[in-house]
């Protein structure tokens, strides 16, 4: 595998094409979840991922600064196209090595309620009580920065 970490300027076309094509088919279409994806994130965030040998996009993640609130950023669009294999924890990681080179001090993601367990084995807590997001259950977590 190898990693990349990149701002939305650095992403060739084809990156891009391709990072939207996943979260696509993971969120939008596998979790028939219907939401506009390209929501004006991309453009602050830094996008951070896996390619495989065939230069298919594995794992991905962003992270971007959290409007007015120094030192935090946000984590989001997580997915591990192949699940078990340990994807999900080095794209994490790589997403917190890509928010800490740039001052971040806390993390803040919304979870899916069903992805929560894994993201506290990472040293997240949650923070809040459960809400719906686009009809699935979801909480928010922290992670601070050392």
């Amino acid at each position: 595998m190898k990693s990349f970490s990149k701002t939305f300027s650095e992403l060739s076309r084809d990156e891009l094409y391709a990072i939207l094509r996943v979260r696509a088919e993971v969120f939008v279409v596998g979790q028939r979840c219907f939401y506009l994806d390209p929501d004006g994130v991309d453009q602050i965030a830094v996008h951070v991922g896996l390619v495989d040998a065939d230069g298919a996009l594995a794992a991905y993640a962003r992270v971007y600064p959290e409007e007015d609130a120094p030192g935090v950023w946000r984590i989001g669009r997580v997915l591990a196209v192949h699940r078990g294999e340990g994807l999900g924890r080095c794209v994490m990681e790589l997403a917190e090595d890509a928010a800490r080179a740039r001052g971040a001090t806390l993390l803040r993601m919304d979870s899916q309620r069903q992805a929560a367990g894994f993201y506290a084995k990472l040293g997240w807590h949650e923070t809040g009580p459960d809400f719906d997001e686009a009809g699935i259950p979801h909480v928010r977590m922290e992670k601070p920065l050392r």
